[in-house]
């Protein structure tokens, strides 16, 4: 293989030659599935990230996990009233 003299023809053409090789690289299916899949990954850190950090800082007003679930069924604020209640209040006529 033959080295060319910066600035002649040659090596202008192997330069060109390697901006092809790097565009293609650049453009095909399994590089830009890859940054897809590089993307994501990153994003789902950094959700999770966030989600601990803010366990973290709220930590002690945050209901305990244990009881996350059967607790969220009680809403003590509850505004509306069921059958049940109109049935106790009787007529609201």
């Amino acid at each position: 293989m033959r080295f060319a003299l910066a600035g002649s023809p040659a090596s202008y053409r192997a330069s060109l030659n390697l901006v092809a090789v790097f565009r293609a690289i650049l453009l095909s299916v399994d590089f830009l599935f890859f940054l897809y899949a590089f993307h994501a990954a990153i994003s789902i850190r950094y959700w999770f990230a966030i989600a601990i950090a803010i366990d973290i800082r709220y930590r002690s007003s945050i209901r305990p996990r244990l009881f996350s679930i059967a607790s969220s069924d009680i809403d003590i604020e509850r505004t509306t009233i069921t059958r049940c209640g109109l049935a106790a209040l009787g007529p609201l006529w």
